[in-house]
C-alpha cells in the first residue's frame, strides 16, 4: 500500500513538472530546448508509453 501511495506522488510529480517544462515556467537561460520524459527515459532503455483497452 505504501509503494502504490509514493508510486503514485512520483507520478504526480513528475507530470507536474513536465506540465512547468512545457509551459516555459522553468526555463534555463543558458539552453531553452525542452527534453521530452521519452526522450530522457530512451538514454536510460526505460519505456514510456500507454496501454488502452479497447473492451470495458
Amino acid at each position: 500500500m505504501k509503494r502504490q501511495i509514493f508510486l503514485a506522488l512520483m507520478l504526480l510529480t513528475a507530470t507536474v513538472l513536465m506540465l512547468f517544462i512545457g509551459h516555459g515556467a522553468i526555463t534555463n537561460s543558458a539552453n531553452t530546448a525542452t527534453i521530452s520524459l521519452r526522450s530522457l527515459a530512451g538514454t536510460r532503455e526505460i519505456g514510456i508509453g500507454m496501454a488502452v483497452a479497447m473492451q470495458p
